[in-house]
């Protein structure tokens, strides 16, 4: 076809230095010089706009959503940002460097206060204006294909609904945020290409350093970038590399000022998110390839998507899966395509050396990849698939595509080819939308979808659980207010909710049976309906898997307590007494293992310290504990708050003050604390400190009501 000729290549790409022939056609209306850009952005919020309507679901928490520490501080957050790691382990250990993505939510909340409408909004926006980016560096790549060419192509990437997750998960902002950026160095790098400004090798870097700020899935544009610059020009290949020297500039002063500066960096993925540390070497390179073509399978059919795939979801593959070889054919394939096309310069070539370029980085040969695979990881490599795809149909067609011409005859069979590419996978694309309205509707809509998803069935049954709990919660204290048909009704719900989550969780211990957190979950399921015999085989077939998991030896010392006593109406009061001695032993023996394991799990030495107090009468023993607790949780307001309760109960209220006073110096955010606190100062005449309880009440006061209403959106 004359349109990927080596010969018609050369002859309409500018000589090196020239910069693109494309020009300003007349000075005519905006939306006419414009158009191809405003359709682009129009259509975002027509595919894409129904996600701004959700709440906040999978992750969002990570960056907003009432649960990030420095983001809700807003501007004056931002330092802390850059100093600590994005995300964050059980343990306090930290992991991964998004520091950009953070800062965006930061100035989010500074200035519209934190709303998942808000936020959705702005994902949208920000892919919208990506579009418009996109379209005018292509357009320039581009150039001899006509814009009709460049429009096709930007409109299969806007609309394929492998990028839904991106959009309409308010967490991946980080993608889109890097990509944003990316694209902003690639056009940097062709205005250089262009004017030879030197503005534009500054712009280059602070561009780049943004993305890599953002999320590190731009490295692949460190070499794309420079190439892109040999591909569509007449320069020698060579030409391009000096466009990698402000990248790496950039690399070096980020690695000193920032990179060296944070904490160690802890991150190790669980079986259910990744095995690749079980499997042989054979195991791996079958499973990667599987992974490459279910990735391609995907851009060509994408059904199912769900927003955690993991195992059992991705089998561990071997060489005898017929998929397997089927995978590495077609990549084969491609590999032999794409050496041919590149030796011509054709856009096919280029599509095909940009997918596969962005796509083999998750296909865990190189590292491993939570969840195995995700679409998120296809969003930069999907450009490629959209040039290759609109290259194809020109070429079967056999028509030029600077010929096209939307109102033409002989253009008509080519519309209508693009037309129902774009309106099929835009309908396909709202629906998924949809699933994303909150976390229940996308954890319940997408573990029919991957059923051996040890992860969704996972992260549904603790969803149901949470949801049980509250509602059993809400049923005791209707039936202390009195309302005990309300609340036998609310507890009915609960254990309903309890039984279902159940289900999902013995289904994730199926898909991995060494999934010891929802094997300590589905014993919790059992304990909080009072079947507590039932739920220790749980707990403890956690700790056969995880010998140092401290939460299994808390919930084993809970449901021995349990077991251990019983409630007793003792002058007119319900209390507990103890019923089984040895089983309020195995209680005490339990609690004390589950503190040897694990110093820092401060709720247990919290539930010791109450049992040795109210069930073996050693108060000394209790206030032990929980100064060992604290000496060893400095910045835990845990242990503290459980000796002024000590205090409390020994009628010791001058001690009790103050160590209630460390506890909410430690940890402001209590209300009743320090609701409590200022009344006591009241009484006593100390109204200095009354005030500053008061106060500290009031504003958190103002905090929950905020919170409530939030939460009330994001189950709406």
């Amino acid at each position: 076809m004359a349109s990927n000729s080596r010969k018609e290549s050369k002859t309409a790409r500018p000589a090196a230095g020239k910069g693109s022939p494309v020009r300003s056609g007349p000075k005519t209306g905006f939306f006419r010089r414009n158009r191809f850009a405003v359709v682009l952005f129009s259509l975002v919020f027509l595919v894409y706009g129904n996600s701004i309507f959700n709440g906040y679901a999978l992750d969002d928490e990570f960056y907003t959503a009432g649960a990030n520490k420095f983001t809700q501080k807003g501007l004056k957050g931002i330092p802390e940002i850059f100093r600590s790691r994005t995300f964050y382990n059980n343990d306090g250990t930290g992991y991964s460097y998004r520091p950009m993505a953070l800062t965006s939510f930061a100035i989010e909340i500074q200035l519209f206060g934190e709303k998942p409408k808000t936020s959705h909004f702005i994902n949208v926006l920000l892919y919208a204006f990506t579009m418009v980016l996109l379209f005018g560096l292509l357009r320039k790549w581009f150039h001899t294909q006509g814009d009709w060419f460049t429009f096709f192509v930007c409109l299969v990437f806007l609309v394929h609904p492998l990028h839904t997750e991106v959009v309409a998960n308010i967490k991946c902002r980080d993608e889109l945020l890097a990509f944003f950026f990316g694209v902003l160095m690639l056009r940097s790098i062709w205005k250089h290409v262009e004017t030879k400004a030197w503005w534009c090798w500054p712009a280059i870097a602070i561009c780049f350093a943004l993305a890599m700020l953002s999320k590190t899935t731009v490295a692949p544009l460190i070499i794309l970038g420079p190439f892109a610059v040999w591909y569509f020009t007449d320069r020698k290949w060579w030409s391009g590399i000096v466009y990698v020297l402000p990248v790496i500039a950039i690399i070096l002063v980020m690695k000193v000022l920032l990179f060296s500066k944070l904490p160690e960096m802890s991150r190790t993925l669980q079986g259910f998110e990744n095995p690749i540390a079980d499997m042989s070497g054979k195991q791996l390179s079958a499973t990667a390839a599987y992974v490459m073509g279910r990735y391609l399978f995907l851009h060509f059919i994408p059904y199912p998507l769900v927003f955690y795939y993991g195992l059992n979801e991705v089998p561990i593959c071997s060489w005898s899966d017929p998929l397997v070889i089927l995978s590495v054919l077609v990549y084969v394939a491609l590999a032999v395509w794409a050496w041919f096309e590149f030796r011509k310069k054709s856009l096919a070539g280029f599509g095909l050396i940009w997918f596969l370029g962005n796509i083999v980085l998750f296909s865990n040969l190189f590292g491993a990849a939570p969840g195995i695979m995700a679409e998120r990881f296809t969003y930069i490599a999907s450009l490629g698939f959209a040039i290759v795809l609109v290259d194809l149909v020109f070429r079967f067609q056999k028509f030029a595509p600077k010929s096209f011409d939307w109102k033409g005859e002989s253009s008509r069979k080519t519309k209508w080819i693009f037309l129902t590419i774009a309106i099929l996978f835009s309908l396909r694309s709202m629906v998924r939308n949809e699933a994303w309205e909150d976390k229940e509707t996308l954890y319940r809509n997408d573990v029919a979808l991957a059923p051996e998803s040890a992860k969704i069935n996972m992260l549904l049954a603790s969803l149901l659980s949470s949801q049980a709990a509250q509602l059993n919660y809400e049923s005791q204290q209707l039936e202390q207010q009195g309302q005990v048909a309300a609340g036998e009704s609310k507890k009915r719900e609960a254990y309903a909710l309890f039984g279902e989550a159940r289900g999902y969780y013995k289904q994730a211990t199926d898909m991995y049976h060494d999934y010891y957190t929802a094997w300590s979950n589905l014993g919790t399921a059992y304990y909080f309906v009072k079947e507590y015999r039932t739920a220790i085989p749980y707990f403890l077939e956690a700790i056969a898997i995880k010998p140092d998991y401290a939460e299994a030896y808390f919930n084993l010392g809970m449901s021995y307590e349990q077991l251990g006593t019983k409630d007793s109406v003792i002058k007119g009061k319900v209390v507990r007494v103890v019923n089984n001695k040895a089983l309020l032993d195995s209680s005490v023996y339990y609690f004390s293992m589950g503190l040897q394991k694990d110093p820092k799990y401060v709720n247990t030495a919290e539930q010791l310290s109450r049992v040795l107090f109210t069930h073996y009468e050693d108060s000394a023993a209790a206030m032990k504990v929980l100064n060992e607790s604290a000496a060893k949780n400095p910045a835990s307001d845990v242990p503290w708050n459980a000796m002024g309760n000590l205090y409390l109960q020994r009628e010791d209220t001058l001690n009790a003050v103050r160590v209630l006073e460390k506890a909410a110096e430690l940890n402001p955010n209590v209300p009743m604390r320090l609701r409590n606190l200022a009344l006591y100062f009241q009484a006593h005449g100390d109204m200095t400190k009354a005030s500053y309880y008061s106060g500290l009440f009031q504003k958190q006061q103002a905090e929950v009501a905020k919170r409530q209403k939030l939460l009330g959106i994001e189950q709406k």
